[in-house]
């Protein structure tokens, strides 16, 4: 076999190892619970989506404030033929930054190589899929930035990701190159109900 073979193969990884979650699969499924009054929301993911130029969606928010379910409607609408024409059918794929880092050893570099590899992979298969990348401030603690941003810069889609407001803020101050290409939207605590005693 040819060198070359020989180190394609050695560098071609199985994703289905490493997604977190096939969120096509699990929407047609019924796995996906059903998302209410995230309209608004829903609507600024489209535009910065239709926006090109791999500008991608951040929803920035603690967790428990319903970043995952904007995701999922847009998944629906996705599914059923509708919203942004270029990413209808394709395949959406949930990952994590820490859950990647966390199956190598600590301070010796394999999880950095191994996230470069992952990341040239996703940019080029064909045919395309969506990453949702559900911690992506945790590349700033990786120090994973700058292959983000090379990332975002040859990706065939943009991705969508989730994010905690101060590491977001951390990253995007400290690696400011990445504003090109991540939008963040803010998403709040859901209002508390005010009950009205009688």
């Amino acid at each position: 076999m040819p060198k070359k073979a020989k180190k394609a193969k050695r560098e071609h990884i199985d994703l289905e190892d490493w997604i977190e979650r096939d969120l096509t699969a699990a929407y047609a499924a019924g796995d996906l619970p059903p998302a209410f009054e995230v309209d608004e929301l829903l609507r600024q993911v489209e535009e910065t989506l239709l926006a090109g130029n791999n500008r991608s969606p951040v929803l920035v928010g603690r967790p428990g404030v319903g970043k995952s379910a904007v995701f999922h409607a847009l998944i629906a609408k996705l599914s059923r033929g509708e919203g942004p024409e270029a990413l209808r059918g394709v395949r959406v794929l949930q990952f994590s930054f820490k859950a990647i880092a966390g199956r190598f050893p600590p301070n010796t570099g394999q999880a950095t190589d191994f996230a470069q590899k992952l990341f040239n992979q996703l940019a080029t298969m064909d045919p395309p899929v969506l990453p949702v990348i559900r911690d992506v401030h945790a590349a700033y603690r990786l120090d994973w930035e700058a292959m983000l941003h090379r990332f975002l810069g040859r990706a065939r889609l943009p991705i969508l990701a989730e994010a905690q407001p101060a590491a977001f803020d951390e990253m995007v101050e400290y690696w400011s190159d990445l504003t090109e290409y991540l939008v963040p939207i803010v998403v709040d605590e859901p209002p508390v109900p005010v009950v009205v005693v009688p």
